[in-house]
């Protein structure tokens, strides 16, 4: 059966999943994702106590203990110019700006100076192969103009992801405007009004006519992808029916944020589910991020909280937060394992600030999930650039670039 056939008879140019009856099945396809918490770690519940194997995982990541065996945690690894080499302070705003450029920002509120992204090479990489080179999403709505941190522009701390030095990626905060780029919703939106249906109500409809059609290998898959896309679609709806102006305009600091989160993580699965994209950052919130975590009975701003001064409630408070990310980002990686994609997409998740006490940039937290790695702790040598791991993953997928950042070389545990 021929896709664009399959997908004209839908009536929608709506992505879908790899199936066999399309020949289209993009088993060993390499992707990668970036995803950043803000304001530090409580190391102490991060870290494994030994090094190799990973025999113990620790608290903070202890939902992971299922990918157990793609998982690599690195300790040790630094971000130098996200220090401040004679710019004073800034650190939020460098943290974020350096952690996947590897470069020293400019400190001022328009002259903007960065680096261009690893991501974007990535992008460049994968140009004209998938609808979107790549995809940015961001948990708290993006400031990209004025004065930020400490004199710093606002589209430093704002950003992960940066096509040029001057230039950085505009992030997605709103799921609905994500689904809707995702799937084409603009097109039938007058028609959903109309009839009081489901975008899915459409597709179902349209393609029940070539359901026998389609091997029942293929059939189960469509059907899950279909069940996922509804599952999104619902949540948005359940948002909706809350939504005074019915624009899902959500306000990060009173909304659920593992609704949120939840949201835009199925959102990132779907995208790589179709290949849609190959190349996804998400930038939970910028750095410096002083909301609560009320839904985990945390009433304190986390930029606060994170100036723990070793105050044991605060570092209890932080490990509850620390503990809230990893667990929803598990669910991510459960359903890039469940959709056999998980081998072949390298995801990193980290922050740009170690202990937010400090405000230091090394001994970083990073973990390294998929892309056939196995359960390992590794400890590198002190003051080794975070971006010779960029370089390893840069050449794994394909690009040969000796120096990234302010990269020294390769590192070899990727």
């Amino acid at each position: 059966m021929n896709r664009r056939k399959f997908i004209g008879t839908l009536g929608l140019s709506m992505a879908l999943p790899g199936l066999e009856c399309f020949g289209n099945v993009k088993r060993d396809v390499k992707r990668f994702a970036a995803v950043y918490v803000p304001n530090g770690i409580n190391m102490h519940h991060w870290t494994p106590s030994q090094y190799g194997d990973l025999i113990d995982i620790p608290n903070a990541l202890s939902p992971m203990e299922s990918y157990r065996d793609s998982l690599q945690v690195i300790s040790g690894l630094t971000h130098d110019k996200a220090r401040a080499n004679g710019d004073g302070a800034g650190d939020h705003a460098r943290a974020c700006s350096t952690f996947l450029t590897g470069k020293q920002a400019n400190k001022h509120e328009s002259k903007i100076r960065s680096g261009k992204s690893m991501d974007q090479f990535l992008a460049d990489k994968y140009n004209g192969i998938t609808r979107f080179d790549s995809l940015q999403f961001t948990g708290s709505k993006a400031r990209i103009i004025g004065k930020c941190d400490s004199g710093y522009s606002c589209a430093y701390q704002y950003n992960l992801s940066w096509k040029s030095a001057s230039q950085p990626m505009a992030s997605m905060y709103d799921p609905q405007d994500i689904f809707n780029r995702l799937f084409n919703v603009e097109k039938i939106e007058q028609k959903k009004k109309l009839y009081k249906k489901s975008i899915l109500d459409f597709v179902l409809e349209e393609s029940r006519q070539l359901s026998n059609n389609i091997p029942a290998s293929d059939k189960a898959k469509l059907d899950e992808y279909m069940y996922s896309i509804r599952e999104v679609e619902l949540e948005l709806e359940r948002r909706d029916q809350f939504n005074l102006d019915n624009n899902f305009k959500f306000n990060f600091d009173i909304e659920q944020k593992s609704d949120k989160f939840r949201l835009l993580y199925n959102l990132m699965h779907l995208a790589f589910l179709t290949d849609t994209t190959r190349v996804i950052t998400f930038l939970t919130a910028h750095d410096g991020y002083n909301g609560p975590h009320r839904e985990i009975g945390i009433s304190d701003g986390h930029h606060s909280l994170s100036h723990h001064q070793k105050d044991p409630k605060k570092l209890a408070a932080l490990a509850k937060i620390d503990l809230f990310h990893v667990k929803l980002f598990s669910e991510f990686i459960g359903k890039l394992e469940k959709d056999d994609l998980l081998q072949n997409t390298d995801v990193i998740y980290g922050a740009g600030i170690s202990d937010g006490n400090r405000h230091n940039h090394d001994e970083l937290p990073c973990m390294l999930v998929g892309g056939n790695n196995k359960g390992k702790h590794f400890r590198v040598e002190k003051e080794k650039p975070m971006c010779d791991l960029f370089v390893s993953i840069l050449h794994k997928h394909g690009i040969d670039m000796k120096h990234f950042g302010d990269s020294t070389g390769e590192l070899n545990v990727v």
